[in-house]
């Protein structure tokens, strides 16, 4: 049986040896769980079922420490007051967060906007998809919405409700703020040359998913080869032997040279361009020591 005179020391000192002592005695005490919690978010463990249940201390500790979340009384995983200041919180899984709010939540379309808009793309980026994965068809059938998710991750596109998906006026718009979409589309939109013109236009890697027949499309390998020269591997062998789609080529980068065929490798302009894209790509090396 724990003494007020350790409850006193702890509540002076703050020792968490001190808390184990006095516990599973003081686990109602709000004062001693309130320091508990001021200390390490996660200690609400030690509080009784009442305490977990007593929103201005679940309050307290996740936004001390987000990881408290699993340990507070289950009420609390829909109520967005505290998923927030939890999600805010500097220290917790962001995982196991998101696997434990209530799922109704997650076809919120207000709810699931504003837990987007709170994901720090820079770093956190795949926070975005943890999230589309338990997003219902009211969030992925939104166009606002995943039109946000795909601009800050562009896998975002492989939860898009079926509804979207054959929608190729939304994919060019999706394309046109993320890129490296086509792999994702349907097959209609692969051979929807509108839709393949913009997507190679935005990264010429992209050809790679377009449907065969523009692997043997001149302007489409043209486009390609200026953002993605090493896009030759995979299209029709004679645009090897095509001067412009050669010259544009190593212009992007002069070890495509390797990809032309015997005849170009040995022409003069195009061994110039090489030269003159070794050149620069030297001074942006300088540049960056």
């Amino acid at each position: 049986m724990a003494t007020a005179e350790q409850k006193d020391l702890f509540l002076k000192n703050g020792d968490w040896r001190l808390l184990r002592e006095i516990m599973p005695d003081y686990k109602n005490d709000r004062e001693v769980i309130i320091k508990a919690i001021q200390i390490d978010g996660t200690n609400i463990l030690y509080a009784s079922d009442s305490l977990k249940a007593d929103k201005e201390i679940v309050l307290m500790a996740v936004k001390n420490n987000g990881e408290a979340f699993s340990d507070i009384n289950e009420k609390f995983w829909s109520d967005t007051d505290v998923i927030f200041a939890a999600k805010n919180s500097e220290n917790g899984s962001y995982t196991q967060l998101i696997e434990l709010i209530d799922e109704k939540l997650f076809s919120d379309i207000n709810f699931v906007k504003k837990l987007l808009n709170s994901v720090d793309v820079e770093d956190s980026d795949y926070e975005v998809i943890e999230i589309l994965e338990r997003a219902g068809k009211e969030v992925t059938s939104n166009k606002e919405i995943m039109l946000a998710a795909i601009a800050a991750n562009y896998e975002s596109y492989q939860y898009l409700d079926e509804s979207l998906k054959s929608d190729n006026q939304f994919f060019i718009e999706a394309e046109k703020l993320s890129g490296y979409l086509l792999q994702y589309a349907d097959k209609d939109l692969q051979s929807d040359r509108d839709v393949v013109a913009v997507a190679v236009e935005i990264y010429g890697g992209e050809l790679k998913f377009a449907d065969d027949k523009f692997k043997s499309d001149r302007e489409m390998v043209l486009k390609a080869v200026k953002t993605e020269p090493f896009i030759l591997e995979d299209v029709d062998e004679k645009f090897r032997s095509d001067f412009e789609i050669a010259k544009s080529a190593v212009t992007s980068h002069g070890h495509a040279i390797k990809l032309l065929s015997d005849d170009l490798q040995s022409n003069q302009e195009i061994k110039d361009a090489v030269e003159a894209w070794k050149i620069e790509f030297k001074k942006k090396q300088d540049l960056g020591s």
